[in-house]
């Protein structure tokens, strides 16, 4: 995993973002100081799916919030990012 871009999880042992606060397979903290909020996108972006809580978007593999470590449902996809299908 040589690459300055990602880490490990410290419990799960799955490659997450090195920018991630949590680790986006079980929750785990990924750091002992947190990133800062700022470098987190809270803008819509479709295939993402923003978490309820802190509302940064997340990979839409993410079981939780890569940011604060909410536990997404299995299919949880906020109302806003539910695409329209006009017939």
């Amino acid at each position: 995993m040589g690459s300055y871009l990602y880490c490990q999880c410290p419990d799960c042992k799955e490659t997450n973002l090195k920018v991630n606060n949590c680790c986006i397979y079980c929750g785990a903290p990924l750091h002992k100081e947190p990133m800062s909020k700022g470098i987190f996108s809270t803008t819509f972006i479709p295939g993402r799916k923003n978490c309820h809580d802190c509302q940064v978007a997340n990979p839409s593999v993410a079981k939780f919030c890569c940011f604060c470590g909410h536990k997404f449902e299995e299919k949880e996809v906020a109302p806003e990012n539910q695409l329209k299908v006009e017939k």
